[in-house]
This record gives C-alpha cells, sequence and structure tokens, in this order.
C-alpha cells in the first residue's frame, strides 16, 4: 500500500468524521433547509443503517480513483478538474430525478395504472420539496462524498505530494 493510500484513506476517515458532524450537529440547527438522515453510532449492530455508512466510501473512492483516469484516457484537462464538484452535483441531482421518476413509473406500471394517478408534486427539481427529498435520501451523501473524493485528490496531488508535474491544477 503506497503513502496516497494511506493518505486517502486517513482524508476518508476525516471525511466520515466531517459527514458524522454535518449530520448530527449542523443539519439540525440548519432545520428543513438541510433534512440529512443522522449517521448514528449504535451498540446495537443490528439496527445500524449499514447503507448509510457504506455508501460514502464507495463514492469517495469512485471519484477518487476516476480523476486520473479522466485525466489519462479521456483527456480532460486542469480546467475539467476544478468543474468537477460542480458538474459532478448537477449530473447527480439529474441522476436522482430520473431515478425517482423510473421508480415510479415502474410502480405504476406494475399496477397497471397511469403515472399521472400518483401525487408526483415533489418530483419538479425546481421545487423546494424535491430538494427536501433530495437532501434526505441516502444519496445525498454519496454526492457528499464523491465531492470528498474530489478534495482529497486535489489535497494529495497539490500539497501532500512532493511532485508538482503530477499536479491537476498545473
Amino acid at each position: 500500500m503506497g503513502s496516497n493510500s494511506l493518505k486517502a484513506l486517513f482524508l476518508l476517515l476525516l471525511f466520515y468524521v466531517a459527514l458524522y458532524v454535518l449530520s448530527n450537529f449542523i443539519a439540525p440547527l440548519a432545520g428543513d433547509m438541510l433534512p440529512l438522515k443522522v449517521l448514528e453510532i449504535k451498540s446495537d449492530i443490528f439496527r445500524l443503517d449499514y447503507m448509510l455508512w457504506l455508501v460514502p466510501a464507495s463514492a469517495f473512492f469512485f471519484v477518487y480513483l476516476l480523476l486520473p483516469l479522466l485525466r489519462s484516457e479521456m483527456g480532460f484537462g486542469g480546467t475539467f478538474v476544478n468543474w468537477f464538484p460542480l458538474i459532478f452535483f448537477i449530473a447527480c441531482y439529474i441522476a436522482y430525478f430520473v431515478a425517482i421518476y423510473w421508480f415510479y413509473d415502474n410502480q405504476a406500471v406494475l399496477s397497471g395504472v397511469k403515472l399521472s394517478q400518483f401525487n408526483l408534486d415533489f418530483l419538479n427539481p425546481l421545487s423546494a420539496a424535491y430538494w427536501k427529498n433530495f437532501a434526505a435520501s441516502h444519496f445525498f451523501f454519496f454526492v457528499l462524498a464523491g465531492i470528498g473524493g474530489w478534495v482529497a485528490r486535489m489535497v494529495i496531488e497539490n500539497f501532500l505530494t512532493g511532485k508538482p508535474e503530477q499536479s491537476a491544477l498545473h
């Protein structure tokens, strides 16, 4: 295991601490503006929400390992890497809309009814109800962890590595 791998694991642990603080202390203060699920540490392991704890690690390493591939194989440069968090957030916001729409469309087909019979008022991506639904989902932790993976990649390449020619910003 290389030193960059250990740095990435350390940054992942720091990111988990930040997610824990955000979901347990900051989000309750924000109220309805940031209705995050709570990362709970329980002694009863059978009541622990494993998906909420494991999704951030997969997103973190997905983005952390994807960025060098995008630069080397697909030819994206430093400008793309700098704009990546915004692009990633928007793409995830749209992907969440598609997933929810597909879910309700599938439910309508399986029930033998029309999609218009479901109350889909919250499915307007520009509405506050959609934002609350998005922020209260497990997928939002995926988005935050993906952005955390980007931060980790940028920190390791630009501040913790002695080789500036590997940097995404140069």
